[in-house]
């Protein structure tokens, strides 16, 4: 599998990266986060590329490209599932960049 929205370059300028011993992980993370974040749209990302074509005439959508660094960044900065110190989470943060892409019934054009 590769990368289909983000490139190992933003993946590491976001989580502030900038040696090389980690890139396959990195990368790992950067495409589990995609799948997360396309899955939970419930469209495929060549739904979502022409979503974005017709907001912004870029490809897929700014909003989901964020949520996509968000969340590869935490999952590198976050190892395990449980942390060793209280974290409290944004409310709603990768939810306010997917909700509006997230298809709600099998109708909807």
């Amino acid at each position: 599998m590769a990368l289909k929205v983000v490139t190992l370059e933003e993946l590491k300028a976001q989580m502030r990266e900038d040696f090389d011993g980690e890139d396959e992980l990195i990368r790992l993370y950067g495409e589990a986060a995609e799948d997360a974040v396309i899955g939970a749209t419930r469209r495929t990302f060549d739904e979502l590329v022409e979503m974005g074509m017709a907001e912004s005439g870029e490809g897929f959508p700014a909003r989901l490209k964020v949520a996509i660094l968000m969340l590869a960044a935490h999952s590198h900065r976050n190892r395990e599932p449980v942390a060793a110190v209280s974290q409290n989470v944004i409310p709603y943060a990768l939810e306010m960049y997917i909700k509006p892409y997230v298809k709600l019934s099998e109708r909807e054009v």
